[in-house]
């Protein structure tokens, strides 16, 4: 089976690093979606530290990482530019798009569901102490199959 590319947007603060952990274990290409060479730096020295199995690249565009993934991740602390969002909407036209959930300044969750309406979106609420995992989505199969890579890897799927 051909290997999948996962498109992963995400600021350094974003990194979750249990999530990396359940996609470096994965037989998944990892493209990191990084716009400068000090957060590559970053996420590069990070992943290191994880010892990640997974083959791991790097690209600067936002649109050509999402256009050459399979599946998207999201995963940031706050939410997700209107411009990243635009370029991620013209090349993620049914795809699954996996979000780790981010807050706006109010504290509220952002509906990414309404800003990518042609896209497969996938929330993602991790709570690392527990190994518990809730997944939101009205998409059944991009859910069961984030689903599965959390549960191969030892976590509760709610």
């Amino acid at each position: 089976m051909a290997t999948k590319t996962i498109a992963i947007l995400s600021d350094s603060e974003g990194l979750a690093p249990e999530f990396f952990e359940v996609l470096g274990s994965s037989n998944h290409r990892l493209l990191f979606v990084v716009g400068n060479a000090e957060t590559k730096e970053h996420l590069q020295k990070s992943l290191n530290f994880l010892k990640l199995k997974a083959e791991i690249d790097f690209i600067g565009c936002e649109k050509d990482g999402c256009w050459e993934a399979d599946k998207i991740l999201i995963s940031m602390q706050a939410p997700p530019s209107k411009d990243m969002i635009k370029k991620v909407k013209e090349v993620a036209t049914q795809k699954p798009v996996w979000v780790i959930s981010p807050v706006d300044s109010h504290g509220r969750k952002v509906d990414l569901q309404q800003q990518l309406p042609n896209s497969r979106v996938v929330e993602i609420s991790i709570q690392e102490n527990l190994k518990e995992v809730s997944l939101s989505s009205k998409e059944v199969v991009a859910k069961q199959e984030i689903r599965q890579l959390f549960e191969v890897s030892g976590y509760t799927v709610n």
